[in-house]
């Protein structure tokens, strides 16, 4: 059934699956906004993201006082990727920094890759209902639910990519001269960010342009001179990047560098935890051990890392992991001809990743590439269905999935029948645990409280003091509160003794006095582990008798936390 509406004189007709494919991606983009601010908690790596971030607005450098910055060396000096804060940066200038306000640009990015979707595979006349199929795909993806509410720095380069991909198609679809040349300079600078978004998009997304130009000179959608043209762009985007690289990996320089006026850090810890181990005597059985174990997470819905999925939900539904082959298999004549190009783009990327597969350590961030395309092809493979094998089938197991949406959002990600307990609701730090830091360590006067930590570096509770600061501080202030001597301390970078009124247990026996207080780890049973006697005994805190007050429970690192104060 057709609608016809006038805008401006102009006759334009919509069907009613297209309208559909609107009110998902409003309704999706609802369910991202609510409680953005509060859930999930602050993850560690989010948090020092946001240092960044808030750095970057006020000083205009990272925390570590490098303007321009093409990678954050980052607190503890294992690195995260920068595109995401040169995306958020222009809306946190204008809006102003929140929890929710720095979280915001991906969940507008994520909105606007589903919203360029549907206009890329938009037909009046064919495949009228693609792109319901389609943003019911994306829309009932966990993973794409859990990533687009919090700031995971590679979790943004899957999403750039893929719309670039669509710029990419988009500009083979137009006619107009200025709108192609529009299509490709925007796609060019999205995949080029996408690179610098995660580092095994160094590996993959030039196996994916080779592919891709090897299959347009093949069907004649792009000519050598805009091939050129394009590759040029996004090799001059990723120069800085290279020359990061190039100093990271081959010189291995302990000092910032410049690249024009880009900077990039020395880098003392080599991020490998997403490669398998190369000096394995055994690294042919580790590389099939390592593809069998990342098929087995997508087909078990489970990664085994809480932060990434709740099984057995999964990136996808398991059960609709078959209408991805479906989707694969959706023959050209139900398509039309820069769909058709499109779909087969998407199975381009997915055979590009596999031969990563064997080599990078499966988990959902690590093979984070895939998820985006997982769901696009899921969404052809509904189409498929409904058009030619089972309509009523493809209707029975689209409202089972968004029945199994709901339950996830509502039971795995919100935790609502179990007292709204769940790893985003309840474990890490909550914005409440962050008011309690900043007001314990907020210097009153000389004789304010410290906090010991016992069980943690004082830098895993510094990201979160710089975060609970009203405003962010300079470099120079961050130095000034701890024992670092300089920024980039390539051995002694990711550990120090204090910052600020944070001190480790190294100084516990010099520095305490009472009515300080100390941040523990409990089992359990909620009894306090032992340290110096002096200061602490396996007992019970909460017991009458005990020499130690419970001021505030909190978990960090999914692991349960007592903050104590000796009466």
């Amino acid at each position: 059934m057709n609608y016809k509406t006038s805008w401006f004189g102009r006759q334009k007709r919509f069907n009613v699956p297209q309208l559909f494919s609107v009110l998902i991606i409003i309704f999706f983009g609802i369910a991202l906004i609510h409680k953005l601010g509060t859930v999930p908690n602050l993850e560690i790596d989010e948090v020092t993201y946001m240092n960044e971030i808030r750095s970057l607005v006020k000083y205009g450098t990272d925390i570590h006082g490098l303007s321009w910055p093409v990678y954050f060396a980052g607190i503890f000096g294992y690195g995260q990727s920068v595109e995401y804060a040169y995306f958020a940066l222009p809306l946190i200038k204008v809006i102003g920094f929140s929890i929710a306000k720095v979280r915001l640009p991906m969940v507008l990015l994520t909105l606007l890759t589903m919203a360029m979707l549907v206009w890329l595979v938009y037909d009046q006349e064919k495949q009228k209902s693609l792109g319901f199929w389609l943003m019911l795909s994306l829309s009932c993806s966990p993973w794409i639910f859990i990533s687009a509410r919090w700031i995971l720095d590679c979790n943004i380069a899957p999403v750039t990519f893929v719309l670039g991909l669509i710029l990419l198609c988009q500009a083979w679809r137009f006619e107009a001269r200025g709108g192609r040349i529009a299509c490709y300079t925007l796609s060019a600078l999205l995949i080029a960010f996408s690179v610098a978004g995660y580092m095994a998009g160094w590996l993959y997304i030039p196996i994916v342009l080779i592919l891709v130009v090897i299959y347009a000179l093949k069907r004649h959608v792009m000519s050598e001179k805009v091939i050129v043209s394009y590759g040029i762009l996004i090799l001059a985007c990723v120069m800085p990047l290279i020359a990061f690289a190039y100093n990271f990996l081959i010189v291995k320089r302990a000092t910032p560098g410049h690249f024009f006026w880009f900077s990039y850090p020395p880098m003392p810890i080599l991020r490998g935890t997403s490669f398998i181990n190369f000096q394995d005597p055994h690294l042919f059985k580790l590389m099939f051990l390592n593809f069998i174990t990342g098929i087995n997470n997508y087909i078990s819905g489970n990664d085994g890392l809480a932060w990434n999925s709740v099984g057995p939900y999964g990136v996808v539904f398991p059960f609709l992991l078959i209408l991805a082959i479906l989707g694969i298999l959706t023959p050209r004549d139900l398509l039309n001809e820069n769909t058709y190009h499109f779909k087969n783009i998407i199975i381009i990327s997915l055979i590009a990743f596999l031969p990563l597969m064997f080599v990078i350590t499966p988990n959902y961030n690590h093979w984070n590439f895939v998820n985006w395309l997982l769901a696009i092809l899921i969404g052809f493979g509904f189409y498929y269905l409904q058009e030619r094998l089972a309509n009523k089938l493809a209707i029975v197991i689209a409202l089972t999935t968004a029945f199994t949406m709901l339950m996830f959002v509502n039971l795995g990600y919100y935790g609502r029948l179990n007292n709204g307990t769940s790893y985003f609701t309840s474990r890490d730090v909550s914005r409440g645990n962050l008011r309690t830091i900043d007001h314990l360590l907020k210097p009153k006067n000389k004789h304010s409280p410290r906090l010991f930590i016992l069980d943690l570096r004082v830098k895993s509770l510094q990201a979160y003091a710089m975060l609970a600061d009203v405003q962010p501080i300079s470099n120079q202030t961050m130095l000034s509160r701890s024992d670092d001597k300089q920024n980039f301390d390539l051995i002694n970078m990711s550990s120090h003794h204090r910052y600020g009124n944070i001190y480790d247990s190294s100084l516990l026996q010099k520095k305490y006095r009472k009515g300080d207080y100390l941040l523990v780890r409990t089992d359990d049973q909620g009894l306090v582990r032992s340290h110096d006697g002096k200061f602490m005994v396996k007992e019970n805190v909460q017991h009458k008798e005990s020499k130690y007050r419970v001021i505030q429970r909190l978990s960090y690192m999914n692991i349960p936390f007592m903050l104590l104060r000796e009466d």
